[in-house]
């Protein structure tokens, strides 16, 4: 079936010493889809072959990670007057 979707899969070893990365596309890529696999598998690859861009994002995942728990925590919080 064409669908047109795009799917990323990326496979790490247990020790991170080796990054297998496939797509697939149900039908013809676009050019858009062909972009975004290509700035994603060299984002990826960067990662695992540089500490300091490893370290980078590891902080920046962790930021987001906070910022979703503070997110999560405001929506249970109730108005009291």
């Amino acid at each position: 079936m064409d669908t047109g979707r795009l799917s990323l899969v990326i496979t790490l070893e247990s020790d991170c010493s080796k990054m297998k990365f496939k797509g697939s596309c149900d039908g013809t890529p676009t050019e858009d889809q062909n972009a975004f696999a290509a700035a994603i598998y060299a984002a990826v690859s960067d990662i695992t072959q540089s500490d300091e861009t490893f370290t980078y994002y590891l902080q920046l995942a962790d930021g987001l990670a906070k910022e979703e728990e503070r997110i999560d925590k405001r929506k249970h919080l109730k108005l009291m007057h």
